[in-house]
């Protein structure tokens, strides 16, 4: 409300633009995720995503402008970003240069009995 107040129609759509291109960035880093991102920088996105979102709403409320915690928020989402997709090329290369050597890639293996509960335990595992 502070950007409306302070700088007019104008700073108020950069501020919807700022929320926009935010949320449909780590909606897309979520989608990476899902596609095999390595699980740290998926960590990563959860931690930007929530010290985003406390930031913003705390801008609803506090005259944020003159400091510099939304520049440096999304400056390390835009990083991330580079990152997440820099990883996807690496693993996506990674990939296929495992599959022309002909390695496969290795079954997971079953979890021990004991872990299982005891509902669907396999009969011929021991108790």
């Amino acid at each position: 409300m502070a950007a409306l107040v302070d700088e007019g129609f104008p700073g108020a759509i950069l501020l919807v633009g700022i929320y926009g291109w935010s949320f449909l960035t780590l909606h897309r880093l979520k989608r990476m995720d899902r596609s095999g991102l390595p699980v740290h920088l998926g960590v990563y996105r959860a931690g930007i995503g929530a010290a985003l979102s406390a930031c913003f709403v705390a801008g609803l409320f506090l005259n944020m402008l003159t400091s510099e915690v939304q520049i440096w928020l999304i400056s390390v989402l835009y990083s991330l970003a580079v990152l997440c997709k820099d990883a996807m090329t690496q693993c996506e290369a990674g990939s296929s240069d495992a599959t022309s050597r002909g390695s496969e890639i290795q079954p997971r293996l079953p979890r021990p009995a004991r872990l299982l509960p005891a509902d669907v335990r396999r009969p011929d595992a021991g108790q």
